[in-house]
């Protein structure tokens, strides 16, 4: 019996080691970059990570890796350049916003931004600046001077414009989530419904457009609770197939009659493939050209909350992080994504877990040997017994 004392005494001291937390093991590495000193406005000139932000509702990167964000809250765009130093580029913090034309040579940081929510960048570095609270889309040059690039609305009411992107071709797309519309800004001033209510080709409704994206094929991504590809004026939900795989539906049917993407908060077109935010899992997935879905991070309640909106925005020309805006936080994200040629799940969810579970056996590993354990034991047991017959 002093056997079995002993074995179960081993057996107690191996169920007493802590099971490895699992809970966490979906979450990629993540940094800080902006905001996180508090809510308000303050940091011009210093460390972006030391900023304060508020209420940030979108944000966008340059060719040379910038990245501007629409603060919201603060009726401003501050701009990340490479160095992490923080600076104002336009708005200067009045919050009437400008209800009238602007003129000619005016500098961005002498207007009024009454709701900047959304931003883009075309490919010559001018950075359009989406103002909800005036109904209108600025457009920035590198030399600093502001114009009015498009008008969503003469009346001035405010219009919920919660996507804008660039084609390469100049043309700006900008959703108006309270007419259920994509509207298409021609370069030449030529204005057009491209999904949507009014969308001339369009035979799938698009109720509250948001998030939007081009990619290298000239196609437009929109996010609007699904996920939507624009292209040559035919909109098509995208379907998911088979686990683990995407495809884009049939344009002419709707609802889809396969299971589409539900719930998706946000996007973000890098040159990489698209990415998305899904609301009700709280993860980011990557829909890979080849027609993959990899799982790049789960969201973790600290820092994200559970149910918070939260954006994406990545470079769609160059290789770059995946930045997530917290709106709730006041706080800017950065996480490194997969290269164009990774695996289908290697160096993405499995990759991203080798930090922080480095060492530490797998938990099927640990309950195996706990369960063999308590077998021997109970062998060992049945053996003594049978003796003392």
């Amino acid at each position: 019996m002093r056997r079995v004392a002993a074995g179960v005494t081993v057996l107690l001291s191996v169920l007493a080691v802590p099971v490895p937390a699992a809970a966490d093991q979906g979450v990629a590495p993540m940094t800080r970059v902006a905001g996180g000193n508090g809510l308000g406005f303050g940091g011009d000139g210093g460390p972006a990570a030391s900023a304060k932000l508020d209420g940030p509702h979108g944000a966008a990167v340059a060719p040379d890796g910038t990245l501007y964000i629409a603060d919201t809250g603060n009726h401003r765009v501050r701009a990340v350049r490479a160095d992490g130093t923080i600076t104002t580029v336009a708005g200067d913090g009045g919050e009437d916003g400008e209800t009238s034309a602007v003129a000619a040579g005016s500098r961005a940081t002498s207007i009024s931004l009454r709701t900047p929510t959304e931003v883009a960048v075309a490919g010559d570095g001018t950075v359009l600046i989406a103002d909800s609270g005036v109904s209108r889309v600025y457009a920035l040059t590198p030399d600093g001077s502001i114009s009015v690039r498009a008008e969503v609305s003469t009346l001035r009411e405010h219009r919920d414009i919660r996507g804008l992107a660039v084609a390469a071709d100049g043309t700006l797309y900008a959703s108006d989530r309270n007419a259920g519309q994509v509207l298409a800004f021609a370069p030449d001033g030529t204005r057009s419904v491209a999904a949507g209510n009014g969308a001339v080709k369009s035979y799938t409704p698009v109720t509250a457009p948001g998030s939007l994206g081009t990619d290298d094929s000239g196609d437009l991504w929109i996010a609007s609770h699904n996920v939507f590809r624009a292209r040559a004026g035919e909109v098509a939900p995208v379907i998911l197939p088979e686990t683990g795989q995407w495809a884009v539906g049939d344009a002419g049917r709707w609802p889809p009659a396969e299971e589409d993407m539900a719930d998706i908060g946000a996007l973000g077109v890098g040159n990489t493939g698209v990415y998305v935010l899904d609301s009700t899992a709280r993860k980011v997935s990557w829909l890979k050209p080849g027609g993959e879905i990899v799982t790049v991070t789960d969201l973790p309640v600290d820092p994200f909350g559970a149910r918070d909106p939260v954006e994406l925005a990545i470079s769609s020309v160059s290789a770059g992080p995946l930045y997530l805006i917290d709106t709730t936080g006041s706080r800017i994200f950065a996480m490194e994504v997969p290269a164009a040629s990774s695996g289908s799940n290697e160096g993405s969810n499995e990759g991203s877990n080798e930090g922080s579970n480095e060492g530490s056996a797998p938990t099927w590993i640990w309950l195996a040997g706990g369960l063999a354990l308590a077998v021997v034991l109970a062998a060992g047991i049945g053996i003594v017994r049978r003796r003392h017959r």
